[in-house]
């Protein structure tokens, strides 16, 4: 990473779907600019905010990542303004959990769904894996809060999938 005087607002995601989670991050100086740095694997950055098309974000803490054109690949809501990324060539999946009573909202929130970064952003609450290569099938195992048993859902990659939750069985009868 380079040096500059400061940096804002965290955004884990991976843009570029290899299975890696890559690191935006703002800034409120008006002489830094935001930075896009690409995980190369074992933790590893490379600055790619030019090729990403992201140069010029300066003065903002705002960051959300979100597909927002439904192709697969995640976008960038950054200084007021969105950056559509221009995609990728590595597989996905996206999940959107729905919880079912009155334990988990309907949105998932409090289970392990993040919906936010810095301060005043809201990413998209649909889960979004990059997945590189891989092409079979995945097994999803969504733990839940409050419930003992995980819940197993078998997906297909390139799609999204609407997991609801699982009622447990009353057995007392």
């Amino acid at each position: 990473m380079h040096y500059q005087t400061s940096y804002g607002s965290p955004a884990l995601a991976d843009y570029d779907n290899d299975g890696d989670l890559d690191l935006f991050l703002t800034t409120i100086d008006g002489n830094d600019a935001a930075v896009l740095y690409r995980n190369d694997g074992n933790w590893n950055f490379h600055n790619v905010t030019g090729e990403a098309g992201l140069r010029g974000i300066r003065g903002t803490m705002q960051a959300a990542w979100s597909d927002f054109d439904n192709d697969g690949d995640l976008d960038l809501m950054s200084g007021g303004r969105l950056w559509r990324n221009k995609g990728t060539a590595g597989n996905w999946l996206k999940v959107k959990l729905k919880g079912s009573d009155s334990r988990v909202n309907r949105a998932a929130i409090g289970g392990q769904v993040e919906s936010s970064t810095g301060r005043g952003n809201m990413n998209d609450l649909t889960l979004h894996f990059g997945l590189g290569t891989h092409s079979e099938d995945v097994e999803l195992e969504i733990s839940w809060p409050y419930m003992q048993e995980k819940q197993t859902v078998t997906a297909q990659v390139n799609r999204v999938v609407t997991v609801n939750m699982a009622l447990p069985v009353d057995d007392s009868d």
